[in-house]
């Protein structure tokens, strides 16, 4: 959905703006989704090639035993932090998916921009999966950089002015004189 095609509608540039950030809403959270799922799918890849690998070289290695202990202790090690490693990115994403989604349904209008003024440093994300310290830092922000962000509450027009063309009268004026236009081919007859 862009702009182009809602202004083709018709529509105020309010209720465009109101759209644009309730679709941004929905699309957001799915695209964080997808790139948490894409991180972690690219990470399990890696982590079964990698292993793969190192089961070949066990077998051929498995000939002497004191080499293979030492080489089962190194590999464990280096699956630790390479699990480590993938905990840590996989945690980066989730941040930033929650940081992006939060700006998105507070009615930020440039996320890059609103970002750039977070302390992400403070941020966290507890065990059930909540952003911790965000609401605090949109508060201020939203304080000494209002032209951030949008209005994101729904404001409906109590009473509608819907218009028609045309004369909705045309026989007498409300002072009882002939329409104008009468008068002026009355002249000519």
């Amino acid at each position: 959905m862009n702009r182009e095609f809602l202004e083709s509608l018709g529509l105020e540039k309010e209720v465009m703006d109101k759209v644009m950030v309730e679709h941004g809403k929905s699309t957001q959270s799915s695209k964080d989704e997808l790139a948490q799922l894409t991180t972690e799918r690219d990470g399990l890849k890696e982590q079964l090639t990698q292993r793969d690998t190192d089961l070949k070289d066990l077998q051929s290695k498995s000939k002497d035993s004191e080499e293979l202990q030492t080489s089962l202790a190194d590999l464990q090690s280096k699956y630790d932090s390479d699990t480590a490693d993938l905990n840590t990115k996989l945690s980066a994403t989730q941040l930033n998916s929650a940081i992006e989604l939060g700006l998105t349904q507070n009615g930020a209008k440039n996320i890059k921009a609103a970002r750039a003024l977070l302390d992400t440093d403070t941020l966290k994300i507890d065990d059930k999966g909540q952003l911790l310290g965000l609401s605090e830092q949109l508060t201020a922000l939203k304080e000494s950089d209002a032209y951030l962000f949008g209005s994101t509450e729904q404001t409906r027009p109590d009473n509608p002015n819907w218009t028609t063309g045309g004369n909705p009268n045309p026989g007498k004026q409300g002072d009882g004189e002939k329409d104008p236009f009468e008068a002026k081919m009355a002249k000519y007859e």
